[in-house]
């Protein structure tokens, strides 16, 4: 039986984790394939701003004198240029998931997956300008592969706008819970001298209050949907 298209990269993985632990640091960075250097950069500018596998934000401070090249993440094949000042320190960077080295100097046989959905603070989503108001960075990234892994993203690229986003969740989801609770009450009052309930939102009437609630989550759950 032939080899499907995850075992295939997961054997490729495999072999260039076989090799890389075989090759010397010094190899590895000799061959690093040389990439174009971006036009005018900023001295201050930040190529990695750090994140929970490389904490220590990496500047780009001598364009001239040390020169880019290409390094690519082992797991998915994505490409990215790099200061060859910063190479050594990137090619010891461990990846969480698998306990090994997560960028290599080697174009890897497969391609990159490429996915169609945006980061949660990507600038032409509809949340934008609230989140302006609320001083969230800006991320390009555009090609997700999911929704599941936009959370992923957020949460390990942007932990502290995940943070505030969150807080604001659970801020409104208790806000609509303290307006259901108030509904449920007005209904109860407008029902005095009445045989039945009547739900606040469609009117229906029903015989106690225990039925009403539940009658009233499923509005709730339909509005979340």
């Amino acid at each position: 039986m032939e080899d499907s298209p995850n075992q295939e990269i997961q054997q490729e993985i495999a072999d260039i984790e076989q090799q890389e632990n075989e090759a010397l640091l010094e190899e590895l960075i000799e061959d690093a394939k040389i990439a174009e250097e971006p036009g005018a950069v900023a001295k201050e500018r930040y190529i990695h701003m750090g994140d929970d596998d490389a904490p220590v934000p990496m500047r780009l401070s001598k364009l001239e004198s040390a020169g880019y090249v290409i390094i690519y993440e082992i797991a998915t094949g994505e490409s990215s240029v790099a200061n060859r000042n910063m190479l050594p320190a990137l090619l010891k960077v461990i990846d969480d998931t698998t306990g090994k080295r997560r960028f290599t100097t080697r174009k890897p046989r497969y391609e990159p997956k490429r996915g169609t959905y945006k980061c949660m603070l990507h600038p032409t989503l509809p949340n934008r300008a609230a989140y302006d108001e609320m001083g969230l960075p800006v991320c390009m990234k555009s090609n997700i592969t999911n929704q599941y892994q936009v959370e992923q993203h957020m949460k390990k690229k942007h932990s502290q706008a995940w943070a505030a986003l969150e807080r604001e969740r659970v801020a409104r989801e208790k806000e609509e819970e303290r307006d259901f609770q108030r509904s449920l009450i007005i209904g109860r009052q407008s029902s005095q001298g009445e045989t039945g309930l009547p739900c606040p939102i469609c009117k229906e009437e029903f015989d106690n209050d225990q039925t009403l609630i539940h009658h009233m989550g499923v509005h709730k759950t339909k509005k979340k949907t």
